[in-house]
Order: C-alpha cells, then structure tokens, then sequence
C-alpha cells in the first residue's frame, strides 16, 4: 500500500487506486517474463470458451487459454516423439 504524510497523523498508508493496482500487477506479471495479449474470436470460439468455462468453474479466461495452450502442446509434442 502506498503511505501518504498527513499533518495531523504523520504517515498513514492508503489502499492502492484501482489504475495503481492494475498497474503493479501488470508490472509483476511483466517482471516475471509474462505478456499482455489482446485475441479477437470468432462466435464459435467465444460459446466454446465459455462452455468451458462453466466445465471449469475454478479457471478464468486467462488461465483456461494457458491450461489449453499446455495441454495442446503436451498433446502435440507427444504425437511428434512418438512419430520419430
């Protein structure tokens, strides 16, 4: 939280505003070799995501594209050794 001197009560510290906080997070997650992404779907893919969703009710949108993203590359790596 960030502090702020007052004259009547010395340092107080304040919640963050929410564009300070949004900021710091993305800050972190830029620090730790993560990237913003911006993706267009299609109608298929928006009902398929949130069908998904609703399957995974733990998961929000970011961590479902990651768990996909995971599972297709596990999938596909595995397909590509067992071909050689």
């Amino acid at each position: 939280m960030p502090t702020y001197n007052t004259k009547t009560r010395g340092k107080i510290k304040v919640p963050a505003l929410p564009k300070e906080r949004v900021q710091s997070w993305r800050d972190k997650k830029k620090k730790s070799g993560g990237k913003s992404l911006t993706v267009w779907l299609d109608a298929e893919s928006v009902k398929q995501l949130d069908e998904l969703l609703f399957r995974f009710p733990r998961k929000n949108k970011s961590s479902l594209v990651v768990y996909a993203l995971k599972t297709l590359f596990e999938q596909e790596t595995a397909s590509s050794k067992a071909e050689i």
